[in-house]
């Protein structure tokens, strides 16, 4: 019974994930996930998202609930031990912008974040009954709510150009390439 409980919920989180209709994969680790804390984890995911949100969209529209699509994932590996965060993303940005800064962001945001593998969707399908495979051992906990955002109003990303944005995305550019 249980097993096909389990079996149930994972098929409904595959087609969850699906449902987002996302373009960006990604994989978020640590310096040593065998030793970081959970709680220290969940609070740089969470403040992982809402710098990208903040760069992207502004403090006034993240109010407004604007904020870039995801799911996010924790997974801790083969051993059961390797802290690490997977995310299916729907940025309202060009890819050749948000990769790169998303990249930079999760490398540069603490001690403890380090390799950061971004890139653009091959097989939606396959990405997302990837995310949910350690669902089997973490159960619910397997989907980091704190720091997903799926209800974002839909807009063009056009809509939301601001000359505040190009200044904060230039900023980060600099920092970010060219050092």
């Amino acid at each position: 019974m249980i097993y096909k409980e389990r079996m149930r919920q994972a098929l409904a989180l595959t087609d969850w994930n699906e449902g987002l209709g996302a373009d960006v994969f990604g994989t978020l680790k640590f310096t040593s996930g065998w030793s970081i804390k959970d709680e220290d984890a969940h609070r740089l995911i969470k403040i992982y998202w809402h710098k990208l949100d903040r760069l992207f969209y502004g403090q006034g529209l993240i109010r407004k609930g604007y904020g870039i699509e995801r799911i996010v994932y924790l997974h801790k590996g083969d051993s059961g031990e390797n802290t690490h965060f997977h995310f299916l993303a729907r940025p309202a940005f060009s890819h050749a912008q948000f990769i790169p800064l998303a990249r930079h962001t999760w490398q540069t945001l603490d001690s403890w974040t380090s390799e950061a593998k971004i890139e653009r969707i091959r097989s939606e399908r396959g990405s997302a009954v990837y995310m949910r495979h350690e669902h089997n051992k973490l159960g619910c906990d397997t989907l980091h709510v704190a720091a997903c955002h799926t209800n974002a109003p839909r807009h063009n990303a056009a809509d939301v150009r601001s000359m505040r944005q190009l200044q904060r995305i230039l900023k980060h550019y600099d920092s970010a390439f060219l050092q």
